[in-house]
């Protein structure tokens, strides 16, 4: 880390929403309403991945299920929330067309920000997951660029059905799968760590959990940002776990 890292000292953390494509839920609403309740005030809002069940391509932004969702997104722009969408193994595929519509910044991977004064790595999360290594060699074959130019030549009801039937079958064996296999490789975080940063954030993991480290010196923080209805919340130097609301459906 040599450039100076954006600083926020207040920020927003979100993450597998998991919202459907085929019609307007709770989880939509209550979204939406979370989103059109940050001030524009600097505070950031980071969006770490798994928001969608699935993203195919850019014609999603046009799905009745998703349009109102993207709309708040960008009406949080508007009023100055600096918004950064990292994309998960379930909306990886999502691009430039997002950053278009909503005005937001999608950065693929990972980011690093100034919380306060901790650096600060923030992923998906399923970097760390190494145990499962059938999930790792898959993720690796399908986010080549080879493989996201050919999905790409395919017309979009062929991908929405080969979409469906992934998710159905990553639902089958996460069930078959040992918690053991789901949890992240500690020594992955603490190679983060030693490069430098204070606190790592993520996702995927859909377990709100906390665990520290001394690193040469150093306390080092882990987080992990429970599934939503959770959150989590950056202010003024305290990591607050928080929990949005029921909406009424819009």
């Amino acid at each position: 880390m040599t450039a100076p890292l954006p600083r926020f000292d207040r920020a927003l953390f979100a993450c597998d929403l998991h919202l459907g494509r085929d019609g307007w839920t709770e989880d939509h609403a209550a979204f939406t309403a979370f989103v059109d309740d940050v001030p524009g005030d600097g505070r950031g809002l980071f969006l770490l991945g798994d928001i969608f069940e699935y993203w195919v391509g850019p014609e999603d932004v046009r799905r009745p299920a998703f349009v109102p969702v993207l709309a708040a997104l960008g009406r949080a722009a508007d009023r100055g929330v600096p918004i950064a969408f990292l994309p998960g193994n379930r909306d990886f595929l999502l691009g430039g067309e997002i950053e278009r519509v909503c005005r937001i910044r999608v950065a693929q991977g990972a980011i690093a920000v100034r919380l306060g004064a901790f650096a600060t790595f923030l992923c998906h999360g399923d970097r760390f997951c190494l145990r499962d290594r059938g999930y790792q060699r898959m993720t690796g074959i399908v986010r080549s660029p080879t493989a996201r130019g050919l999905w790409f030549l395919l017309p979009a009801r062929i991908r929405i059905r080969i979409a469906g039937r992934l998710r159905s079958h990553s639902a089958g064996t996460v069930g078959i799968k040992t918690t053991r296999i789901l949890e992240p490789v500690w020594v992955e975080i603490v190679r983060v760590f030693s490069a430098g940063y204070d606190v790592v954030i993520s996702g995927h993991i859909h377990r709100g959990s906390e665990r520290t480290a001394d690193i040469a010196g150093r306390s080092c923080r882990f987080l992990s940002v429970g599934p939503w209805p959770e959150y989590l919340l950056f202010d003024e130097g305290r990591f607050i776990p928080g929990r949005a609301a029921p909406s009424e459906s819009r």
